[in-house]
């Protein structure tokens, strides 16, 4: 099939094909797949304000956005897509966690040396300029959107236990969840009502947008509110303790939308996998794949079967694969709910190979 530039994505056919994906129903793998931008964009500076620019402003921000997208090509399920989500931020920013721009990143020192009056310190504050940013990033998103582009919902801002981490420090919330979880939990109800309040301030900015809006994982929305969960923390603590601090949260967090996936962080968090599975209102599961970092393909298959087992969908980010033999194991597992494949090849020439590869599998791409 023939590439497509951002402006010659057929809108409603994705929205077909993603809605018949979402309810389970669709016999072929979606392939989400976008070549790597290509595009000249100004060097991430090192200094703190010019850094905190050029992730935050929201100008500078969007502007790229647009960019990127122009510089990409679209092929079978990809489209273009402005990421208001993925910011480098999390939700604790909010409430007042200080931060500091460096030249690769964005770093939230905490904000409780103790538990001794968290309630009143952990509020928060619409006047965060953090938070006014990001607001306008959406708003400014909707009017560079211009009806070519859908645009992301949150994405990185709220896994659970995550936002703990960051408020306390990684090592005293590993001691937190052994000696204060009654804490944990109280401060994670906090976290959970505030999340309702971040998502939908953002999600009401941009839920009319022509295009659409997606997970930033490109999970295209059809049947309303969608996001992506997760937890990083999770990788660092036992199923058991993850059991009782987070299946609460994620439950009730599930209930929000009318479809939700989970960010599955690497292979350290796949011991989580049998109490992710038992979450009804759990759509589906991603997990990425670097190769050929990590662990081969073959030694996660029966996870894989764990999640299609389960009745879960399956969405494999596959950030650094090139070629057709690292997608065959994934096609020849054919799950019974389907799977999602995120590529992105380098360039518009390894991306043909690529999908003409798999059109002479007999993949319907178009």
């Amino acid at each position: 099939m023939k590439a497509r530039s951002y402006r010659d994505i057929d809108w409603p056919r994705l929205r077909s094909r993603y809605a018949s994906w979402w309810r389970g129903e669709l016999d072929t793998p979606l392939f989400y797949i976008a070549t790597q931008p290509h595009v000249a964009l100004e060097p991430r500076p090192h200094e703190h304000e010019a850094v905190k620019r050029w992730f935050m402003d929201p100008e500078t921000r969007i502007s790229r956005e647009v960019a990127l997208n122009r510089g990409r090509w679209f092929y079978a399920d990809g489209f273009p897509t402005i990421d208001i989500g993925r910011i480098n931020i999390g939700q604790a920013a909010f409430y007042g966690c200080p931060a500091h721009f460096a030249n690769e990143t964005i770093w939230l020192d905490p904000l409780l040396d103790s538990w001794d009056g968290w309630e009143e310190k952990v509020r928060l504050d619409p006047a965060n300029e953090l938070w006014r940013m990001t607001v306008a990033q959406a708003h400014l998103a909707v009017e560079m959107a211009a009806g070519e582009m859908a645009i992301t919902t949150l994405g990185g801002f709220d896994g659970v236990l995550d936002n703990l981490a960051t408020v306390r420090g990684v090592e005293n919330a590993l001691t937190d969840v052994l000696d204060h979880p009654d804490d944990v939990l109280a401060l994670e109800r906090r976290f959970l009502d505030d999340f309702r309040t971040v998502y939908f301030t953002l999600h009401d900015i941009i839920k009319d947008n022509p295009c659409g809006i997606t997970t930033w994982n490109r999970a295209l929305m059809t049947a309303g509110p969608v996001h992506c969960m997760q937890s990083d923390f999770s990788c660092m603590i036992s199923p058991r303790a993850f059991r009782r601090l987070g299946k609460w949260y994620l439950e009730e967090q599930a209930s929000l939308f009318a479809n939700v996936l989970y960010h599955l962080d690497g292979t350290n968090a796949l011991p989580h996998l049998p109490m992710l599975c038992e979450i009804a209102k759990l759509d589906g599961i991603q997990v990425v794949y670097q190769v050929p970092h990590g662990k081969r393909i073959t030694d996660l298959m029966e996870s894989w079967r764990q999640i299609a087992a389960a009745g879960k969908r399956i969405e494999i980010w596959a950030q650094n694969t090139q070629e057709l033999a690292d997608v065959l194991p994934f096609l020849e597992m054919r799950p019974p709910k389907g799977i999602k494949l995120n590529l992105f090849p380098q360039d518009r020439e390894t991306a043909d190979a690529l999908v003409d590869g798999i059109a002479r599998l007999d993949y319907p791409l178009e």
